[in-house]
């Protein structure tokens, strides 16, 4: 089963925004919008990590704005996560 990576806004809203990709040990986080993808990583996190330096205000905007809300089972809690904040300058 391909595994997601999925965006949470301050307002609660959760969208689909790309794949996570596992092969050989190795993460790699892809978006489905636009040629944005990370480096392979030993973990999940670290890809998640890398990803985040590659997103911008105004293109995750744009994803909140377009995307309907993602259907989540569990606990976004329970699932490999980064916190962030981008200035909307």
């Amino acid at each position: 089963m391909e595994q997601r990576v999925l965006a949470q806004n301050v307002d609660g809203k959760v969208i689909d925004i790309g794949a996570m990709e596992a092969n050989n040990g190795q993460f790699c986080a892809r978006m489905d919008s636009g040629d944005i993808a990370t480096e392979p990583k030993r973990s999940a996190e670290l890809a998640l990590k890398a990803l985040v330096g590659q997103l911008s205000f105004d293109y995750l905007d744009g994803l909140f704005t377009s995307e309907r809300e993602a259907e989540v089972s569990g606990r976004l809690q329970d699932y490999p996560g980064v916190e962030f904040e981008l200035d909307d300058l």
